[in-house]
């Protein structure tokens, strides 16, 4: 649908429940993951899935928050918000999930 469009290119911000503190542990599926969380980060971590299976013309990134919560402040550097302009801008994680956080 979006190359028809004529999108080619694709910026999502989406969940950090599906990101690994170890290899094969989501922190959705921790038992301390807020359960008013859970269904939410469970349908992102299920989006992210179909973004990494589907064969598309669109060159896709997504961007999930860091597993902690984000906290108002002073920039140090590596803002999100200038993580997520920065891809845009700049495209290095194309068809890729990434994070930013300090």
């Amino acid at each position: 649908m979006l190359p028809a469009a004529g999108v080619l290119r694709l910026v999502v911000v989406g969940g950090g429940g599906s990101l690994q503190e170890h290899p094969g542990e989501r922190i959705v599926d921790r038992p301390d993951f807020p359960e008013a969380y859970k269904a939410e980060a469970l349908a992102q971590a299920e989006a992210l899935d179909v973004y990494r299976s589907t064969d598309t013309a669109v060159d896709w990134t997504y961007l999930s928050p860091p597993p902690h919560h984000l906290i108002p402040g002073d920039r140090r550097g590596g803002d999100f918000a200038a993580a997520l302009l920065d891809e845009i801008e700049q495209p290095q994680f194309t068809r890729q999930r990434f994070t930013a956080a300090y």
